[in-house]
Order: structure tokens, then C-alpha cells, then sequence
């Protein structure tokens, strides 16, 4: 708590613990439960979902790759539908598909890495 309570002195932001959560490495769900208690926020395991991407699964298996490939999917088939030049397609899937792929790929790592 004296650690959270630092960064929110010095960041100026407010941690909202309400919708806070906690995730235990190397712990049982029991130590997770009672730290969650003591800070008064929810508990959640991983593998879990950040901004719609998966957060610690194992990405050497192909289907961890699915929620990717579906939302690169979804944004060209939205593109194809305003009718976006090629140009135009190009320029997006540069700049926003290749943002989701590395936002992806900064949230891939397994969990024994952190």
C-alpha cells in the first residue's frame, strides 16, 4: 500500500481500487485473496483480458493467436465496407493494425518472465 500510495502522490492520478484488480505469481489464491482484502480490490487469475487482448496464455499455441487475427479481421472488413482507397487501406493497417499486433505482442509474455 505505501508503494501505491507513492506512485499516486507523485503521478498526481488516483488509483480507483474499487475497480482494481490483483493477481497473484508464485502465490495461492489464498495469499492473493487476503492482499485483495487488505487494499480492498477484486481478485483474478491468468490468464485474463486487457483492452480485448489475452494476457498471460501461452503463445506458442496457434489458437492464442485467434483473438488477434478476429480483431484484424473485423477492422478491414469495417474499412473494405466504407469503401477506403487502397492507398487508404494501406496507411491503416500500418499504423492501427500494426499497433494492435505489438500491444498484443507487449502483453503475450508468459508469465514465468515477469
Amino acid at each position: 500500500m505505501t508503494t501505491l500510495k507513492c506512485v499516486d502522490n507523485i503521478s498526481g492520478l488516483k488509483i480507483n481500487f474499487h475497480e482494481s484488480q490483483l493477481y497473484g505469481l508464485g502465490v495461492t489464491m489464498d495469499e492473493v485473496t487476503c492482499m485483495a482484502s487488505r487494499v480492498n480490490c477484486k481478485v483474478d487469475k491468468f490468464p485474463f483480458t486487457y483492452l480485448g487482448l489475452p494476457v498471460g496464455k501461452n503463445m506458442n499455441r496457434e489458437q492464442s493467436w485467434n483473438p488477434v487475427i478476429d480483431k484484424f479481421n473485423t477492422k478491414l472488413a469495417n474499412w473494405k465496407a466504407r469503401t477506403v482507397s487502397y492507398g487508404g487501406r494501406l496507411t491503416l493497417v500500418k499504423s492501427v493494425l500494426s499497433s494492435l499486433a505489438l500491444l498484443f505482442l507487449a502483453f503475450s509474455c508468459p508469465v514465468e518472465c515477469h
